[in-house]
């Protein structure tokens, strides 16, 4: 159940790839809100919720990209949490692609419960396909300039597939989400404005 109030805040979640951090950009400044990536407060919230930086990089050379996300994973219940009671109006909250991943039931009422106070929780996919989808997210991995700059940018992609596949598969996204919207060839500002256009009849 999602907040009635219009200035509750909107969260944007989905897998890697799927445009929150662009959508909640241009919805911000369509709003007139405040803008929050929920992956940008990791370095500063994580080690407060008990993250030994130590371990992190240790679990990076360990295991790579894998091993460093599996690291996190215990914080991100944490951080949802969190970022809802920090920014409950007037914020556009982006999360990360594995923020709104729980398979835990009690994991999944906890974020259920966290997120009650925001307007909208909007799940974006490129696709209602789940191979469709897949395929978008793993091109647009490949024109990344993060994933560019790597020296095996294919295999970092590889080896990211099935967190892919989990975030695209989670049911907890489904269930956390108020709406969905598959964005397809849409652009961020189309989305954005969508979103505007369609306040009022969410709130009915």
């Amino acid at each position: 159940m999602a907040s009635a109030d219009a200035n509750a805040s909107i969260v944007l979640i989905g897998p890697t790839g799927s445009g929150r951090s662009s959508v909640a950009k241009v919805l911000a400044e369509l709003l007139g809100w405040s803008m929050v990536e929920l992956d940008d407060l990791r370095e500063t919230w994580y080690p407060e919720f008990g993250l030994n930086p130590e371990g992190e990089r240790a679990a990076r050379e360990r295991g790579g990209l894998l091993e460093l996300i599996a690291t996190w994973k215990p914080y991100e219940l944490l951080s949802a949490e969190r970022v809802m009671r920090e920014y409950p109006q007037r914020t556009v909250i982006a999360f990360g692609g594995g923020q709104s991943v729980y398979a835990k039931e009690e994991d999944v009422q906890r974020a259920r419960e966290a997120l009650s106070v925001a307007s909208r929780v909007i799940l974006l996919l490129p696709s209602d396909d789940p191979d469709a989808c897949l395929a978008t997210l793993r091109d647009r991995m490949r024109h990344d300039p993060f994933i560019e700059q790597q020296d095996d940018p294919e295999t970092l992609i590889r080896d990211f597939t099935p967190i892919l596949k989990t975030q695209i598969q989670s049911e907890s996204n489904a269930r956390l989400a108020t709406e969905l919207i598959v964005t397809g060839q849409s652009t961020p500002e189309e989305i954005a404005r969508h979103i505007v256009a369609t306040a009022d009849e969410v709130r009915e």
